[in-house]
This record gives structure tokens, C-alpha cells and sequence, in this order.
């Protein structure tokens, strides 16, 4: 169990010093691709755990529980960020690229880089992490251990994400020990995400988008 704890922690603190580098700090996308592999390098050895397939792989008889899981928290998580989204304090860090003029392959990228990193940070936390823990302690302990390391994970982004990944942590952990799977957890986060992104965007009178076919246009508040 230490082992766990330590080797992910490990992981998350590498990919967390990717993110604040300042080498990285105009190329949120690369950063986001290099901190993936980090992340996933312990899910993919395995080390002191349990192999990819055991949480990767949606069983027959979860997979109407892992659409459903997914479809209604995902849902409620559009509603949340039709809110949270446009808050100023929101809007002046995400998104995180913060190229004034965006184009439709740049949305498309950025939706992709999202869904890349989040599969990776979800196979650590909800699959590798979680599921490990639940080999070898019991589940209020797996619980504990998970949220807590999820949340420190956050604490570079501030108190306010920093609380509200415990709540969060706990969501995607439950429905993870229902479905046994990790999907409907990379379908919540990535779509938190990307619809954040969305939102905070069109709140912005900073950017703009140009699409091909479209006139340049400028959101006005």
C-alpha cells in the first residue's frame, strides 16, 4: 500500500512541476501530452498493483451503469459550468490557453488534449490508485487515501479547486467502485473540462474566433 502512495504520488508531483514550468508555460498542449505520459507510466507497469485491463475494461454487465453514470453526471456538470464557467475568477485562467484569436482546429486541439490527459490522470487516480488501494485496505480506507492524494493534486491551483476536488474525487471514486470501470470518470472529467473551457471562452471579451466560413467574430458581454 505505501508503495502505492508513494509511486503515484510521485507520478502526480512530476506531471503537477510539467505543468508549472515555465518552459511550458505558452504550450498548455505539449504540456498537457507530456504530463499524460507521466501519469500513465505507473498504470502501465503496474507496480505494486494491479494491471490496466482490470479497470480499463467495461464488464457486460456494467456497461448500462457506465453510460448512465456518465450521461447524468456529465449532464449536471454542463449545468454547473453554465454558471461557474462565466465567473471572472474563472475566466482569468481558463482557458488555458490564452490565445486571443482561436480557430476551429485549435478548439478541436484542445478538446483532444484534454481528453488525452484526463484518460491518463484517471487511469492514476480512479484506476491505478484506487483500485490498488481496494486490494489491500478496506473501502472507506481506499476512499481516504485516493480523495486525499486527488486533492493535494489540486492544491497548486488554488483553496477554491482544492476544496471542491474532494466532493468531486468522491463522485467519480464512488461511481468507479459501482461500474468497475474508469470511463464514465474520463467521460465526466473531460466533458467538466472541456465545457469549462467553452464557457469561460464566451464570457471573455479577450478571445475571439474565426472559423472557416464564418466572419470573425467577437464575443461581447
Amino acid at each position: 500500500m505505501i508503495q502505492i502512495i508513494v509511486i503515484s504520488s510521485l507520478a502526480a508531483i512530476l506531471s503537477i512541476a510539467v505543468q508549472v514550468s515555465v518552459l511550458f508555460k505558452d504550450k498548455v498542449i505539449l504540456r498537457r501530452v507530456y504530463a499524460s505520459v507521466i501519469l500513465i507510466v505507473p498504470c502501465l507497469l503496474s507496480v505494486g498493483g494491479i494491471k490496466p485491463s482490470f479497470y480499463a475494461l467495461v464488464a457486460p454487465e456494467h456497461t448500462l451503469s457506465t453510460l448512465i453514470f456518465s450521461a447524468i453526471v456529465s449532464a449536471l456538470s454542463v449545468v454547473v459550468n453554465l454558471w461557474a464557467g462565466k465567473q471572472i475568477e474563472n475566466t482569468k485562467v481558463n482557458p488555458q490557453i490564452r490565445k486571443p484569436m482561436w480557430t476551429l482546429c485549435l478548439f478541436v486541439q484542445n478538446g483532444i488534449s484534454w481528453v488525452v490527459y484526463l484518460i491518463a490522470y484517471e487511469f492514476l487516480f480512479r484506476g491505478y490508485i484506487f483500485n490498488s488501494l481496494l486490494q489491500h485496505t478496506s473501502v472507506g480506507n481506499a476512499f481516504i487515501v485516493s480523495i486525499t492524494l486527488y486533492a493535494l493534486a489540486h492544491l497548486f491551483k488554488g483553496e477554491k479547486e482544492f476544496i471542491l476536488s474532494v466532493p468531486f474525487g468522491f463522485i467519480l471514486c464512488y461511481i468507479t467502485l459501482l461500474t468497475e470501470n474508469v470511463w464514465a470518470a474520463v467521460v465526466i472529467h473531460s466533458i467538466l473540462a472541456i465545457t469549462n473551457d467553452i464557457f469561460a471562452f464566451r464570457a471573455n471579451p479577450y478571445f475571439s474566433m474565426s472559423f472557416p466560413g464564418f466572419k470573425r467574430f467577437r464575443y461581447e458581454k
